[in-house]
Parts: C-alpha cells; structure tokens; sequence
C-alpha cells in the first residue's frame, strides 16, 4: 500500500496452525466447551482389518507404542478447533488490513491447506493418507466484483492453482511462460460452470508407512486407493463419503475399477 509501484503483487502467507502438538493456547482453548467436543465419525479399525497401507501408517505413527483413550481425542480435537480459531483471527487481521489500505477491492485472496488430519477417525492419526478427512482440503477463492458467492463440489486439485493464478493475472496471456502444465485453470468453475472439467484428482504418496508407491485417483463419485503389489480400495463418495465400505470387488463395478486403474497409471 506504500509502494508507488502500480504493478499487481503476489504475497504469500503461511501459517504453521492447526497442525500437530494440538497446543492452541488457552485463549482459544477457552473458545470451545470440552463436553461439546465431537468424537470421530468413524470408529477405530482393528489393525488386522486395516489396509496394507494404512498398517504401515500405523507403525510409522508409533500407534503400537501408545493406548489412546477417548480423553486423549476429545483433548486432541479440542485443541485442534482451537487453532483452527487462531488462524480464523489471524486471517480476520489480514483482511482487515486490506480494507485499511483500500486494497480490498481489487485483491484475490485464496485460501487452502497442504493436508488434513485424521484426529482419530478410523483410529489414525495425522495426514499420510488418502482418506478424505486428511486429503480433502478447504480451497477458498475471493474476488470481490468479480466472483458472486457460491460453492462448487467438483474434485480439484493444488496442481490447478498455478494455471489458474496465471489466468487470473494475465488474462489467458502467458507470453513465455510454459503452456504444458499438469494442472487446469479453475477459471471456469470459479464462474459457477465448467461444461469441459473432467472431475479428475490424482494424489501420490511415497513417503513412510508402506514404504511402496500409492496413488489414489478421484473421478466423479469413485475414488481409488492404488498401493502397489497389494489389493486397491474402491468407494462411492456420494453414498459413502466417509470411506467405510470397500467395493473394489463388486462385480457390477469391474468397469468402474478398470477404467480408474488405466487412467491412474498412465504416464506413471
């Protein structure tokens, strides 16, 4: 606001919270009644029901090493909520500072989240995973003027920021900047409808736990759980959003799982 420069600025900010030690402070612990804390939706699965690459999550997280009791999540999630809180405020005072400077009007604000968390559904813990509670993130686009309120239920993903960045910026005009980028510009969506976007999300993970290649791929209501050399997962987001029955060998949806497996390992 200071500058004389009337070129667009790109400002990044980057908060640690809510993320693990759940240690919000007691000004935000204070903000939540502790008997109110929900508990998980979806009960703890016994490691022997688990998925191959959730029992390597299991190990790498130590949960072998600790009994949580239900205290241990009521406090783990009352803590969370409670950073969740903080970054609320902490956003509030950036925001306000726009309409201090009377930058407001003219500045994009996008906001969104490298991971979820587990908090104890299905007994898990952290991020690492494909399950929705830690892959599914906010994303969160403001544009006063420019973009009426709304909420679009299309699977995206943070490979699409970029070429949506640079057609918010330039108009579609990318002069020397590289065209064959991974993601696609969310433009379209971001004005209520996108008659060509595909409802594809691919995610990979190769990090600890089962120490093999995942992958999982999001298309319309299926998602896809890929952990390689070992049976995948299968669900129906729309009548199981919460991940619980596995349809990987229904038969009536072979063609389903055929066609995700083809799309996920291409260019692999």
């Amino acid at each position: 606001a200071r500058d004389s420069d009337d070129r667009p600025f790109f400002l990044t900010i980057s908060f640690t919270q809510p993320h693990s030690p759940y240690t919000p402070g007691q000004e935000y612990w204070n903000r939540y009644r502790h008997d109110e804390i929900d508990m998980p939706t979806v009960p703890e699965i016994s490691y022997e029901k688990l998925d191959v690459m959730s029992q390597g999550l299991y190990f790498a997280h130590g949960r072998d090493q600790h009994i949580v009791t239900d205290e241990h999540i009521r406090n783990a999630r009352h803590g969370y909520y409670g950073m969740i809180s903080c970054i609320d405020d902490k956003i509030g005072r950036v925001m306000k500072v726009l309409e201090e400077t009377g930058l407001c009007d003219n500045t994009i604000v996008v906001f969104t989240s490298d991971h979820g968390e587990m908090l104890g559904e299905r007994g898990m813990w952290y991020k690492h995973c494909f399950f929705d509670f830690a892959s599914r993130v906010p994303l969160i686009f403001s544009d006063p003027g420019h973009l009426k309120a709304r909420r679009q239920s299309n699977p995206v993903s943070h490979v699409d920021l970029l070429p949506t960045f640079l057609d918010l910026a330039a108009d579609g005009d990318y002069g020397d900047m590289p065209r064959d980028l991974d993601g696609r510009s969310l433009t379209g969506l971001l004005d209520g409808a996108d008659p060509e976007w595909s409802d594809t999300v691919i995610a990979d993970y190769l990090a600890i736990g089962p120490c093999i290649p995942c992958r999982m791929i999001r298309e319309g209501r299926y998602k896809l759980h890929y952990i390689h050399g070992h049976d995948p997962l299968l669900y129906d987001m729309e009548a199981d959003p919460d991940e619980i029955n596995n349809l990987a060998d229904d038969p009536s949806l072979s063609d389903v799982r055929e066609s995700l497996e083809s799309r996920l390992k291409q260019d692999y």
